[in-house]
């Protein structure tokens, strides 16, 4: 129960509460139906959290396992990245740096492009 109040707290404040979770194909199918358990705090009009599950390509094939179909169908954005060179790193991050709008996207951005030279450029991930 706190954590709904805390989300309706945010919800008021006029802030979107974001839950990240990386390296998600790690997550077995029950916390997987947990994390799902969590969409379903919402006001009568609009979601309280948003939650990205980004990972490795096995992500997609466990997600279209049929116990996760209830989660599977509240995916709203799946996205594929592929290898970035340096510069498009670099321009794709200065890029997001110059627009104050995007404060989260460019954490977010940021995020991928630390992780995309750790792994030689190569970073997939979904997103629900």
């Amino acid at each position: 129960m706190r954590l709904n109040q805390w989300l309706l707290d945010r919800y008021k404040a006029g802030e979107t509460a974001v839950l990240i979770i990386d390296e998600a194909q790690n997550l077995s199918a029950n916390v997987l139906e947990e994390i799902r358990l969590l969409t379903n705090l919402e006001t009568s009009t609009e979601k309280l959290l948003q939650i990205v599950l980004a990972g490795q390509p096995e992500l997609e094939q466990k997600l279209s396992r049929p116990e996760l179909r209830q989660l599977r169908q509240r995916v709203t954005l799946q996205s594929r990245t592929l290898p970035l060179s340096l510069e498009k790193r670099s321009d794709t991050f200065t890029s997001a740096c110059e627009s104050p709008v995007l404060q989260m996207r460019t954490f977010f951005l940021w995020m991928l492009s630390k992780r995309s030279i750790t792994t030689h450029g190569v970073y997939r991930g979904s997103r629900i």
